[in-house]
């Protein structure tokens, strides 16, 4: 009856930000999803941001990237005011493929699809590639095609 009151381990500030980074992309993937029907996913994550937008300094001097320039900085404004000053780091501080990863079961029954599939973004289209950032995985719903068969014989077979 008079235990004493347990004491608190070290705060593991790692989980915090991936238990962070989790909880967002799920708002993101829910967001797109209520936009479409599904029964699966295609998730990428990139670590770095892309070309046009690490060299934004560069594009400055060229006028036909303006456009693409000011859309970038839009962003960026508005992840600094959702999320402070860590907003403006080049790399992400989590590990955001293995928090993804580890978590995939949990993404399709959150989200109510049949399978999540990871495809690195590499491979993607440059549409993907220009969207994804680090602290924002891209997310492709896709429907698998199939029908459903049944075979009747109506005749006995004679051995």
């Amino acid at each position: 009856m008079w235990a004493a009151w347990p004491e608190a381990g070290e705060v593991d500030v790692r989980l915090i930000h991936a238990s962070e980074y989790l909880d967002s992309c799920l708002k993101d993937f829910a967001e797109k999803k209520a936009a479409h029907s599904t029964s699966s996913k295609i998730g990428g994550a990139s670590n770095e941001f892309p070309c046009s937008e690490t060299l934004a300094l560069e594009y400055v001097s060229h006028s036909d990237h303006a456009n693409e320039l000011m859309t970038f900085a839009e962003k960026i404004k508005k992840n600094v005011e959702k999320h402070g000053l860590k907003a403006l780091d080049a790399s992400s501080n989590v590990d955001e493929m293995n928090v993804l990863r580890t978590n995939f079961v949990f993404i399709a029954k959150i989200l109510g699809l049949e399978s999540v599939d990871e495809r690195p973004v590499d491979d993607a289209s440059d549409d993907i590639k220009e969207i994804c950032c680090p602290g924002k995985p891209c997310i492709t719903f896709y429907t698998k095609v199939s029908i459903s068969l049944s075979f009747l014989q109506l005749t006995k077979l004679r051995f």
